[in-house]
């Protein structure tokens, strides 16, 4: 058996591992996303993210049942302050601005939104937050060109950019999938757009904000 022949073999069956591993890991997070294990559980992507319970994530379809209002910039503020920097600069401007939800559920939106923007940077990058008195909360980041068309794969789970146009190989890809899970449980809204020379602006867009 020719070197060749040995490396052909041997990608296969890699290949043939990273699927099943994947479709494995999507069956366990729809399964989570859907309530259907019954327990509380964290994400360790960021360090020690305070836990929370991932069954509420089922009701992206159906919304949450018991809400109360959250001033969101203060709720911004403090996440932001809790992230670690890795020499990347944070900018922060908010208005006073109250939404109604869960607050443990929107501080995990929060966190994830802004590590996302950290760890998907450049060396001495910026981040640049942003939230409105009609309550819309965008993080806009230099970093890594995205294709506009690859955006809407970023909020799948496990969909990350190459490693190539990333300064870290950290995290599991489920960050702004999570995000959008919980976007959809407050009736809101995510979007993200490229910017103009690298980097990414996400926005979220609550029901107030029209």
């Amino acid at each position: 058996m020719t070197r060749r022949t040995i490396r052909v073999r041997l990608t296969a069956l890699y290949s043939g591992l990273f699927l099943a591993t994947s479709t494995i890991l999507l069956v366990v997070v729809n399964l989570l996303l859907r309530g259907m294990l019954q327990h509380r559980v964290s994400v360790i992507e960021n360090g020690s993210p305070p836990p929370y319970p991932l069954p509420s994530l089922a009701q992206s379809e159906r919304g949450i049942d018991n809400r109360e209002p959250v001033a969101l910039d203060t709720l911004v503020r403090q996440t932001a302050g809790e992230v670690p920097s890795d020499g990347v600069t944070m900018t922060l401007n908010s208005d006073p601005a109250t939404v109604s939800g869960d607050p443990v559920l929107l501080s995990r939106l929060a966190a994830n939104l802004l590590h996302n923007a950290v760890r998907y940077n450049r060396p001495g990058g910026t981040v640049h937050v942003t939230v409105s008195a009609a309550g819309a909360f965008a993080v806009r980041n230099t970093g890594p060109e995205v294709p506009e068309d690859r955006i809407g794969e970023l909020f799948e789970p496990f969909r990350r950019l190459p490693a190539a146009r990333t300064r870290s190989t950290d995290g599991a890809g489920l960050g702004l999938s999570i995000v959008a899970a919980i976007t959809r449980a407050h009736d809101a809204s995510v979007t993200a757009r490229p910017n103009p020379g690298g980097g990414l602006e996400v926005t979220v867009c609550f029901p107030s904000c029209g």
